[in-house]
C-alpha cells in the first residue's frame, strides 16, 4: 500500500511540476515587464527634465540674440554717426588749413608788425584776465582790486615824512 501511495505522490508530483514551471516563468515574465516599464519611464521623466531644459536654454539663447542684435543696431548707428561727425570734422579741418596755406602770419607780421603786436597783446591779455578771475572765485585770499599783471603794478603812494 505504502508503494501505491508513494507512486501516486510520485505521479502527482509530476503532473504539478509543468504548472509549477509554467507559473515561474509568467511570473518572471511579469516582474521583468514591471521592472522593463519602470525603468523605461524613468528614463522618459529623465528626458523630459532634459528636454525642458534644453528649451529653456534656447529660450533664453533667443533672448540674448535679440538683445545682441539691437545693441549691433544701436553700434552700427553709433557708427554711422561718428563717421558722419567724423567727416565734418575733416572737412572743417581742411578748411582751417586752407585758410592757413592762405595766410602767411610770416609775411603780415613783417608788412603789418603793429598788427600782430596788437593782437597779441590783446589775447595774452584776455588769457591772463582769464586766470585772475579764476583765482579769484577760488578765494586764494588775492583781492580783485589790484593789478597783479606783471608790469602793471600801481606804483605805491610815496611816504610824505
Amino acid at each position: 500500500m505504502l508503494s501505491l501511495l508513494a507512486l501516486k505522490a510520485g505521479l502527482a508530483t509530476r503532473k504539478l511540476w509543468g504548472p509549477a514551471i509554467l507559473g515561474f516563468i509568467i511570473l518572471a515574465v511579469v516582474a521583468g515587464g514591471y521592472f522593463y516599464i519602470s525603468h523605461l519611464n524613468s528614463k522618459v521623466t529623465r528626458l523630459t527634465g532634459e528636454r525642458n531644459t534644453a528649451i529653456e536654454g534656447m529660450q533664453r539663447a533667443k533672448l540674448e540674440t535679440t538683445e545682441l542684435r539691437k545693441g549691433i543696431e544701436n553700434a552700427k548707428q553709433n557708427i554711422t554717426t561718428i563717421n558722419r561727425d567724423l567727416a565734418a570734422a575733416r572737412e572743417e579741418a581742411q578748411q582751417y588749413r586752407k585758410k592757413f596755406d592762405d595766410h602767411d602770419l610770416r609775411k603780415l607780421a613783417a608788412a603789418k608788425p603793429g598788427l600782430i603786436t596788437r593782437f597779441a597783446r590783446r589775447a595774452t591779455e584776455r588769457v591772463l584776465s582769464d586766470i585772475e578771475s579764476a583765482i579769484n572765485r577760488k578765494g586764494d585770499g588775492l583781492s580783485g582790486s589790484a593789478d597783479s599783471r606783471p608790469g602793471t603794478a600801481k606804483a605805491a603812494p610815496a611816504d610824505s615824512n
